[in-house]
């Protein structure tokens, strides 16, 4: 309208005073109710002291998609001319929006508890573990738990300065790197027994379970190895290497006790299979 206005001013040689495009509205006000994917919104303003609304209504819950079209729509059907920006801060209300609330000093001291009691739990875990641990696994497991440490202390650093959201972040990941340095044994402890739980049930061609017409094998019993095992000797032997290559370089008595206990224990393993197939 103004446009066509402007032009018949301009064929006649008209004077015109400038004025904004729009009618001139006052006291804008958005209320916002979003409910699953849809959002109404309830649009109010004044002309010359009478008010007056409009509603409308999008298939989006995404507010900055409502706003790009609710501006479209004030100009298209009430000639009203507004930024993105001027409708955001006209909103006054926003029903059905989950807003996350700040982090409280309780929350902050809440996550640095359970920081330390992880912790707590992996210096234990470490404190605890076999002689078949290497040093460098010692180490690493070490590192990782003065990571976690030192995040905790940062934590407690935000927390004294009432940075609760950064002490609570910091906190958490603390406790994930504690909760890493046990929960990654476990895994191993699991993938072991997976392995065991294999050299078990040896078997190839139509008998998973064990070795079949397509692969007899040889031997007896537990003991029964299929004829395609035998290219998996070569890895079992770099795999013992790998076990016992630490072996005998601590000097530490109680380390080297509990390495030759293990030791004896194979030895008896294998003198038994050695038995059992010799019958």
């Amino acid at each position: 309208m103004a446009a066509i206005v402007a032009a018949l001013a301009m064929t006649f040689g008209l004077a015109l005073p400038a004025f904004a495009a729009g009618i001139e509205y006052e006291n804008l006000e958005i209320e916002i109710e979003i409910d699953g994917d849809n959002t109404e919104v309830e649009v109010m303003w004044e002309v010359d002291g009478d008010e007056d609304d409009a509603s409308f209504e999008y298939d989006t819950a995404d507010l900055d998609e409502v706003y790009e079209m609710l501006v479209e729509d004030l100009e298209e059907e009430e000639d009203i001319e507004v930024t993105v920006e001027e409708v955001e801060d006209a909103v006054t209300d926003i029903e059905g929006e989950e807003e996350e609330e700040d982090a409280t000093e309780e929350d902050a001291e809440d996550a640095i508890a359970d920081a330390e009691e992880a912790i707590a739990e992996a210096v234990a875990f470490i404190e605890d573990l076999d002689a078949s641990t290497t040093e460098s696994e010692v180490e690493e497991l070490e590192a990782d738990l003065a990571e976690a440490e030192a995040k905790l202390a940062e934590a407690e650093d935000a927390l004294e300065d009432e940075e609760y959201e950064d002490a609570v972040d910091l906190a958490e990941e603390a406790e994930d790197l504690a909760d890493a340095i046990r929960g990654d044994e476990d895994d191993e402890d699991e993938d072991e027994d997976d392995e065991d739980d294999n050299d078990d049930n040896k078997g190839h061609g139509n008998d998973e379970d064990g070795c079949d017409e397509d692969n007899p094998g040889k031997g007896k019993g537990q003991d029964k190895r299929c004829d395609d095992d035998s290219e998996d000797d070569s890895t079992d032997t770099e795999n013992w290497k790998e076990k016992f290559k630490d072996f005998g370089k601590s000097t530490d008595k109680a380390v080297l006790q509990g390495q030759l206990k293990e030791l004896l224990l194979v030895l008896i393993q294998l003198l038994q299979a050695q038995m059992a197939k010799s019958n």
